[in-house]
């Protein structure tokens, strides 16, 4: 073949290219695109479309450590050394400059970092109780604690001048052995979800008010609540996994003391496929269970949608050989993504394409700041993905 035919033909590939209206940036993307996405552990589809698990051959694979590609590395987190797991709870702005807050638990303590992002880090740590949770809301960092001796639950509240966290209510007559999660709601209100051992293992559900220091309990019955989380207004939402009479997870809305059950998802028998558990609701009131349900607007019963999982969250097994995970979900971004954390690695979904995403074998919460930027931990290290790359599309 000549030289002249070689420019020729490869000359028409490229007008042919653009006028199928694929486009040079089209093709660059899918390149991106594919260097970007992991590969799942099995051949072909792990579910049906009815849920049932299928028999599926391992690849000889392995999951070797997979950078998240496309994510600008900001900073190196050398205060603690790689052993050290972090925590990554928030991201708020103090004095023009990224405040982030991170913990871990050490030496009979919990440890608080609260990192801001200059030219160099600067790091602040907090001793606190060992069995404490971090909250974060309208800009103020919470801690709910529980005594080591009284087991009586407290709640502290960080003072920006003098860098110390004050006790705001030093017993709220709450006893317990465990705090599982927290949310926040209107009028001052903290949702605690607390864990006893002495009260047959009850998981009870406590609205604390800042205000008054009036607590009200909420106990679900034949349930066992699992995770809680609150919408815009403030009413409340809550996962529970029942055994008996109908085995599965439910999401129940609390509003003004009432109760209404959502949904409930009834999962497969085997023993290798992880109950959803996970709950999410987002900025925009969108409420994820796991990555089977979701629902545009949380509350509202009658647009419940069914997400058909992908293969990416069939892991590795030490027991059964593989498993299915129940991936947790973490954000909703701009364009519609929904941003999952899994014990294999991160994962973004689109809604609008249901196109998956494995991206990176972080373990790591993803955290969303006020402008949009979405952040994680990296071997060791943080990692931005700037909020252009989640704008919504045209």
């Amino acid at each position: 073949m000549s030289k002249r035919l070689k420019i020729l033909l490869i000359s028409m590939a490229i007008i042919m290219l653009f006028a199928s209206g694929y486009g040079l940036s089209a093709f660059l993307y899918t390149y991106k695109e594919s260097r970007a996405c992991m590969a799942p552990l099995v051949n072909g589809p792990f579910l049906l479309p009815e849920h049932k698990p299928v028999r599926a051959t391992p690849l000889t694979i392995t999951d070797y450590p997979h950078p998240p590609f496309g994510w600008d590395k900001k900073a190196d987190l050398n205060f603690v050394t790689p052993d050290h797991q972090l925590n990554f709870h928030h991201v708020r702005q103090k004095n023009g400059y990224p405040e982030f807050w991170f913990s871990r638990v050490g030496s009979g303590k919990t440890l608080l970092y609260s990192v801001i992002f200059k030219e160099n880090l600067d790091v602040t740590k907090f001793e606190l109780p060992r069995r404490t949770i971090p909250g974060f809301n309208q800009g103020k960092v919470y801690a709910i604690a529980i005594d080591e001796f009284s087991s009586q639950v407290s709640i502290y509240r960080l003072n920006d001048e003098t860098i110390q966290f004050d006790m705001i209510i030093k017993e709220t007559g709450i006893q317990a052995d465990l705090i599982l999660d927290i949310a926040f709601g209107e009028r001052d209100i903290i949702w605690i979800l607390a864990y006893s051992y002495g009260r047959g293992h009850e998981r009870a559900i406590y609205a604390v008010s800042l205000t008054t220091n009036n607590v009200v309990k909420h106990v679900s019955e034949n349930s066992m609540i699992i995770e809680i989380e609150t919408d815009s207004t403030g009413s409340l939402f809550y996962t529970a996994y029942s055994a008996e009479p109908d085995k599965g997870t439910k999401i129940v809305h609390v509003m003004d003391g009432s109760e209404k059950i959502i949904t409930t998802y009834t999962p497969p028998m085997e023993a290798y496929f992880m109950v959803p558990t996970h709950l999410l609701v987002s900025d925009d009131d969108q409420l994820w269970l796991g990555n089977v349900f979701w629902n545009p607007k949380a509350g509202y019963l009658y647009d419940l949608r069914v997400v058909i999982p992908p293969p990416l969250f069939v892991n590795k097994n030490m027991r059964y050989g593989i498993v299915v995970e129940s991936p947790s979900p973490q954000e909703v971004t701009e364009d519609g993504r929904v941003w999952f954390k899994s014990d294999r690695g991160l994962t973004w979904y689109q809604p609008n394409t249901d196109k998956w995403c494995m991206f990176t074998t972080a373990d790591s919460n993803i955290v969303k700041d006020d402008e949009g930027n979405l952040w994680i931990i990296y071997n060791n290290a943080l990692y931005m993905l700037p909020a252009e790359e989640t704008k919504a599309k045209g």
